[in-house]
């Protein structure tokens, strides 16, 4: 798990977190079982992303080693 911030004028803020609440409420009247803020974050990690399920999401790992540890 992680946060996530972004430092935005008042108004901007307000509308991201008024649009994330408006269609979790809509997704939860239409039978939705998870909580509002699961919802609303699944929501902003697909508009942010663009995709709608971590499996999608390609991931890298590098990991780096000395000689000795080998």
């Amino acid at each position: 798990m992680c946060y996530v911030s972004a430092y935005l004028p008042v108004a901007q803020g307000v509308a991201v977190h008024a649009t994330l609440a408006k269609a979790a409420a809509t997704a939860r009247a239409h039978g939705d079982e998870r909580s509002a803020g699961q919802l609303m974050a699944d929501m902003f990690v697909e508009r942010v992303t663009g995709q709608a399920s971590a499996k999608a999401v390609p991931v890298e790992v590098q990991v780096v080693i000395t000689d000795r540890a080998l």
